[in-house]
């Protein structure tokens, strides 16, 4: 006889006889059987497969956590290098008004006659001597295009050479 599938489990197997004849003997046989359980169903393996994913599931929470550690430690790092370069733009920015104070200070004071013009030739800033030289107003010299409203072919040029970063040198009447 073949049995499949049986659960694991005591059980008694017991055998009566047959002779060649057919007569059948009186005496059962026996036999007592422990078939075990397979692995899978045994208490051992289903406490070691508790460890088991409960490890995994420990390993992927260090993983996390060290990924997360050196992410923020380069955070950190790129924090403290903004704040630097916070910092430094923050020194600059405090000498640059320093430095457009004082500038103001001599564009306001110095006895000569000062003008800014625009790469096209338009005045766009002036200090008070220049205005009293010319004898005008502000409005009236605000926008006032140098190459093109001044008809002093000398002074077109010395404005065209300043434009071009070279030196604008110009004496003549205004």
């Amino acid at each position: 006889a073949l049995y499949r599938q049986i659960k694991g489990g005591n059980y008694k197997f017991q055998v009566k006889a047959a002779n060649a004849d057919g007569i059948w003997s009186s005496d059962i046989a026996t036999f007592d059987i422990l078939i075990d359980k397979p692995y899978w169903q045994q208490t051992w393996f289903k406490i070691g497969l508790l460890f088991f994913v409960l490890a995994i599931g420990y390993i992927f929470h260090l993983l996390k956590t060290i990924r997360i550690r050196e992410r923020n430690k380069l955070l950190n790092e790129f924090n403290r290098k903004l704040r630097m370069e916070n910092e430094q733009k923050k020194q600059v920015m405090i000498s640059l008004q320093e430095t457009l104070e004082k500038f103001q200070t001599i564009f306001e004071n110095v006895p000569l006659g000062i003008f800014y013009v625009d790469a096209n030739g338009n005045i766009t800033e002036m200090n008070e001597n220049f205005i009293k030289i010319l004898g005008s107003s502000y409005e009236k010299l605000l926008d006032l295009n140098l190459l093109k409203d001044i008809k002093d072919e000398t002074f077109k040029q010395a404005v065209n050479d300043a434009l071009k970063g070279k030196t604008g040198y110009y004496e003549g009447k205004y």
